[in-house]
């Protein structure tokens, strides 16, 4: 089974979540797009799938981190939205981004 790699990276004054095939979402902050890019490993990572969740940091190395941990310390910080530019607040329980 292929390892999916989701990267959380800068892209002018917007972060995005950047994946083998493609780039998603347009994020304010490196904490929004952490928080989804998060949740999409852990979601991947829950049907079975090896996942690795990298993020660019303030000099521009990639740190890996863990998925799981980040995911439940994300869910714990509850004060942002993980929904990309322009769309309101995700509901508990729901997808942060459709495909």
């Amino acid at each position: 089974m292929p390892v999916f790699r989701y990267a959380v990276l800068m892209f002018g004054d917007e972060w995005k979540i950047v994946t083998a095939q493609r780039r998603i979402g347009h994020f304010r902050s490196r904490q929004l797009a952490l928080q989804a890019g998060a949740r999409l490993a852990r979601e991947a990572a829950s049907i079975g799938h090896e996942v690795e969740l990298l993020v660019q940091d303030s000099f521009g190395g990639l740190l890996s981190q863990d998925v799981l941990q980040m995911a439940v310390y994300l869910d714990m910080m509850q004060g942002a939205s993980a929904s990309p530019l322009g769309e309101g607040p995700v509901q508990p329980g729901t997808r942060a981004l459709e495909f």
